[in-house]
Order: C-alpha cells, then sequence, then structure tokens
C-alpha cells in the first residue's frame, strides 16, 4: 500500500515516477516475484526490488530513464552469478530475476487512485503490465495472485491480483491463539479467531485479529471459508473439542490445516474418529502443528506455527 501511497502524492504533484516490479523471479534471488520499487523525479525510493548493489544498479537505470524522458516498458534480466557472460547483477547467492521498468505520469493517476481503493476495500482488482504498458482492471480476477508470461522481450505479459491476502483461521483464543495472532497480523495476513467460551480474556483483549467470533464448535465449518489462500489451525480449550473441530474441517478445501497437541494426543484422535493415520487426508494435515524447535512458551509455539505456515505459502510460490 505505502508504495502506491508515495505515486500517488507525486503523480498529484505532477512528476513521473519510475515503477519497478519483479515479475520473475527464480533460485535464490532476493527479488521475489511481485517486489516493487518506486523511483521519483527527486531521487526519492520507495519499496525495494531485492537491495544491495543489484538494486543500486536498477535505480540508477530508472533514474536515468526518467532524466531522459523514456517511458519504458523496459525489461532487465539480472543474474546473480559472477560467471554468467552477461546481465550480471554484480550479487553471488544464485538464481536470477526479471524487473520491469516503466514510467508513470499524471496520465496514470486514475488508475493509481482506482489501485489504492481497490486495498482499501479488499476488492478483486488486477495489475497487468506487457509491452503495451501498465493498466488496472478494476473488477478483474484470476486464479492466481501472480500470472506472469514471459517469452522474449516483445511478448510478455505480467497480471497481479492485488488486492490478495493470506486469510488465517484461529480455532481457539487462548494464549497460543492471541500470540500467534499477533505474529501473522504482522505478516500482512487477514486474521479471524474462533472461540466457543463466554469469558476469555486472550479472546477479548486480542487487538490483532480482524474479526473476532464465538460460534458453536458443532457450526465451526459454516464459518471457515475454502480456498487456496486459507490457512486453519485448530487450538482449542480440550481435547473434545478439537477432536469435533477436527471432524467438520478435515475434508476442506485449505491450503494449511494444522492441529495442535501431542502424538499421543493426535494418535488418540485418529483412533476416536476412525480416520487412518495413512489417508490421503491426514497426509494434508500438519499434526503435531508447527516446526520442531522445542517450544515451550506460547510466545515460542506461535512461531514454530507462523514458521511452518510461511513455509507451506513460499513454497508453492518459489
Amino acid at each position: 500500500m505505502e508504495i502506491w501511497k508515495f505515486i500517488k502524492k507525486n503523480l498529484e504533484q505532477e512528476k513521473r515516477i519510475m515503477l519497478l516490479v519483479v515479475i520473475e523471479s527464480n533460485g535464490s534471488s532476493p527479488g521475489r516475484q511481485g517486489f516493487k520499487m518506486a523511483i521519483s523525479e527527486d531521487k526519492e525510493l520507495a519499496g525495494s526490488v531485492g537491495g544491495g548493489i543489484m538494486e543500486y544498479d536498477i535505480v540508477e537505470l530508472g533514474s536515468a530513464m526518467l532524466q531522459l524522458g523514456k517511458p519504458g516498458p523496459v525489461m532487465k534480466k539480472q543474474i546473480h552469478n559472477t560467471h554468467s557472460g552477461e546481465n550480471q547483477s554484480g550479487m553471488i547467492c544464485s538464481g536470477d530475476q526479471t524487473i520491469v521498468l516503466i514510467a508513470l505520469d499524471k496520465s496514470h493517476k486514475q488508475a493509481v487512485d482506482q489501485i489504492i481503493e481497490s486495498l482499501n476495500a479488499a476488492k478483486s482488482g488486477i495489475l497487468k503490465l506487457s509491452p503495451k504498458g501498465f493498466e488496472f482492471l478494476p473488477s478483474g480476477i484470476q486464479r492466481k495472485q501472480i500470472i506472469a508470461e514471459i517469452h522474449n522481450e516483445a511478448n510478455w505479459e505480467y497480471k497481479e491480483l492485488t488486492s490478495f491476502r493470506h486469510h488465517l483461521c484461529i480455532v481457539g483464543a487462548g494464549h497460543v491463539g492471541l500470540a500467534l495472532s499477533k505474529i501473522m497480523k504482522d505478516l500482512g495476513f487477514i486474521v479471524e479467531i474462533f472461540d466457543d467460551r463466554d469469558i476469555l480474556s486472550t479472546f477479548e483483549n486480542n487487538t490483532f485479529a480482524d474479526k473476532k467470533h464465538k460460534v458453536d464448535y458443532a457450526d465451526i465449518d459454516k464459518f471457515i471459508p475454502q480456498g487456496d489462500g486459507v490457512y486453519v489451525v485448530i487450538m482449542t480449550f480440550g481435547h473434545q473439542s478439537d477432536q469435533d473441530v477436527l471432524v467438520k474441517l478435515i475434508d476442506k478445501n485449505f491450503k494449511y490445516l494444522g492441529l495442535m497437541g501431542s502424538k499421543t494426543k493426535i494418535a488418540s484422535i485418529f483412533k476416536q474418529t476412525g480416520i487412518s493415520a495413512n489417508s490421503e487426508k491426514v497426509s494434508k494435515l500438519h499434526a503435531p502443528i508447527g516446526l520442531s524447535i522445542h517450544s515451550k512458551t506460547p510466545m515460542e509455539i506461535a512461531v514454530s506455527i507462523a514458521a511452518e505456515i510461511i513455509k507451506i505459502k513460499n513454497s508453492e510460490e518459489l
């Protein structure tokens, strides 16, 4: 959001902006697909395309294009390997990234305003970049957050769903749920929390969740959306309620489904419900939840869960 506010401010002052977008990344590239940076005529910067000497060089290129009045789009491939014959970025981390540079002026102000409105209202919209230029489709939808097709410098297209945000549903509003809400909110997730208890301080004091719901766990499946951007963790107050919620959700389509508890407890739940530990549905369940880092405190447990969720999220984006 901040980069678009930066662009809007400059366009309102009738200053041109050079927008840089990483439209493709591979390997250990520091600039991941979707990273953005903006350069003003005054050489003020917002955002990042990866940092380091690579970013310095691309900023110099973008500034020069602004000074020379070159609008772009210009595609620049950067290979992070000093043995590469061409397009060396000066970095040695391996991998590569492709950046598009395109100048924006007052004629793009309406599209930028629409992007900001889309982000504020969480409405679907698509940022589209191509050799033809910069475009925003306010009512566009697509199956993935980013779709890029790159054939050559004259034939490529980048489309990004600007309102896309990952969605975490926490079933159980105890101490770990509170800690996890804070971490995942800071990581940019939409956070919703659910509990069936009437009086619960960790529910009332949770200022990080976007939405809080008191529900009957027998109806939990009616409240949680399905989809590739939805992550669900089960951490209710007791063994029985964990079991009840798992039975309701295990057949649903989520990006991630995790159950907190010991191996003994989880094996007991499988036995009581008749769920086979070798079934396909269980192969997609993360139980015990979280990465094994010998967590002890609620915050440490929340860190382990957050790390596992980020691992799953990013593994699909590589």
